[in-house]
């Protein structure tokens, strides 16, 4: 591919990868005068077909639903321990806050040419998913779930499309309840252990993409296997000349360390780039980033997809499914900007990912980035846990 190849580091160590650095940042600079946040331009509508829309949608429901699908056996009881804990919010009032529904969704109509998509990949735990939905159903007249196997309670009529990825290639279930539920506006996809409160996301434009932490360049390239490229680093920290620069696990969290243990499914990436992207592809890519180096990684549990990229997404979803989710969306959201496609891009202020094993997941978390919009992870399957999410959605305990 000639003069596409990014600039190999050579075997000095660490000013090999400050070289690497200093190309990657330049890139990063002028990508980033690219993807400053634009304002809406119009609010086109795609209601035109919204009536077929909802007869398509509910005629899936019927063919998803089986009535006689026997129940799963019911999760373990919440542990004691859990159960004793004292949390400071008055469950009593934020339960009955949650019977005005205007102050999740001020306007009832906004999302009703969207479909939410609520992503399981695992047994659906007791409480979970009516939990969710008795939530947002308030905001989204349109849900389906997707899960590894079939739920043991919820609403008869909610439709459950049957795909399991492990938690780790997401995108080709994603894909999948984008091609059963075609025709609608959008879709908005989360993970069943993110919670968000939809009236912050109205502000932002239903037919864009929209982009929630995706962005910037890794040191990795596209063009050179990963194999050899990850021998390099490695060879850099036995040198001693990397040790501070790769902190200890806890401090070091996620896609920060170079010795992130999921770099090696870049080689996904790099196969696909080397067999299945387009030459129209590459070049937008390479015109849009200045070079070849690899997207850095970013998140996959809280997606937004308009109608317009739907067959985009699903094409690379299925080209690239055994990727890893947190590579494969940022290859994804690089390559629609790329082709000149427009996007909204979230202020971080208004998400957050935790990452930091010493609490992540906890509702101490939630608690001390409370002023976030969206959050990621938090299991719901206890009833301690679902009540304190009711403080923050409601603002009533927070």
């Amino acid at each position: 591919m000639g003069d596409e190849v990014a600039k190999k580091p050579d075997n000095n160590g660490y000013d090999a990868l400050e070289v690497l650095g200093e190309e990657r940042d330049d890139s990063m600079d002028e990508l980033g005068e690219k993807r400053e946040y634009r304002e809406e331009d119009d609010e086109e509508g795609d209601d035109e077909n919204q009536g077929d829309t909802e007869a398509e949608y509910e005629a899936t429901k019927e063919s998803l639903v089986d009535a006689d699908e026997e129940s799963q056996a019911d999760a373990d009881e919440e542990s004691q321990a859990d159960a004793d804990e004292h949390e400071a919010f008055d469950e009593e009032n934020a339960l009955k806050s949650q019977a005005d529904s205007r102050k999740l969704c001020p306007d009832t109509q906004h999302f009703s040419g969207v479909l939410l998509v609520i992503h399981f990949n695992y047994a659906p735990r007791k409480g979970v998913l009516p939990f969710l939905l008795d939530r947002y159903s308030t905001c989204f007249q349109h849900i389906v779930t997707v899960s590894p196997s079939a739920f043991p309670e919820g609403p008869a009529k909610t439709p459950n499309v049957i795909c399991d990825d492990k938690g780790h290639t997401v995108q080709k279930c994603y894909a999948m309840a984008l091609e059963k539920f075609p025709g609608f506006r959008g879709y908005l996809v989360m993970n069943d252990d993110t919670v968000f409160q939809p009236k912050r996301w109205m502000s932002y434009d239903r037919d864009r993409w929209w982009n929630v932490g995706c962005g910037g360049l890794s040191n990795f390239t596209l063009v050179e296997p990963m194999a050899q490229q990850l021998q390099r680093v490695q060879q850099i920290a036995r040198g001693g000349k990397m040790v501070d620069a790769v902190p200890a696990k806890d401090v070091c969290q996620g896609f920060d360390c170079p010795t992130w243990p999921f770099w090696p499914r870049m080689e996904g990436v790099i196969q696909w780039w080397k067999t299945q992207a387009t030459e129209t592809m590459r070049q937008q890519y390479i015109a849009h980033t200045k070079g070849t180096f690899a997207p850095s990684p970013c998140t996959a549990d809280f997606l937004y997809i308009p109608k317009h990229m739907t067959s985009f997404y699903v094409s690379r979803a299925k080209e690239m499914q055994d990727v890893w989710l947190e590579l494969f969306v940022p290859m994804v959201s690089s390559l629609w900007a790329a082709m000149g496609e427009k996007e909204v891009l979230v202020p971080q202020s208004e998400y957050f990912f935790d990452w930091d094993y010493r609490h992540r997941g906890s509702r101490e978390s939630l608690r001390t980035h409370r002023k976030v919009s969206m959050y990621h992870p938090l299991k719901l399957s206890s009833a301690t846990t679902r009540a304190f999410v009711d403080g923050w959605l409601f603002n009533t305990s927070f």
